[in-house]
């Protein structure tokens, strides 16, 4: 059924460079994630959770509309 379909010998040229991006995205994204620090991990996993107001609050949270 495929062998129907022409290409162009420029054409097969576009996969691999999109190969190239997300393989280079996908190293990129696995090293940074084994050389971020525990500690750091730790606390932007729990922002959503944390009750603690921040210790330093930006003037613009202390006005309230």
């Amino acid at each position: 059924m495929f062998h129907r379909v022409f290409y162009d010998h420029w054409a097969s040229i576009v996969p691999i460079i999109a190969f190239i991006f997300t393989f280079a995205a996908f190293i990129i994204g696995s090293l940074r994630a084994l050389t971020t620090r525990k500690e750091l991990i730790n606390h932007i996993a729990q922002l959503p959770l944390d009750p603690a107001p921040p210790a330093n609050p930006t003037p613009n949270q202390d006005k309230n509309p």
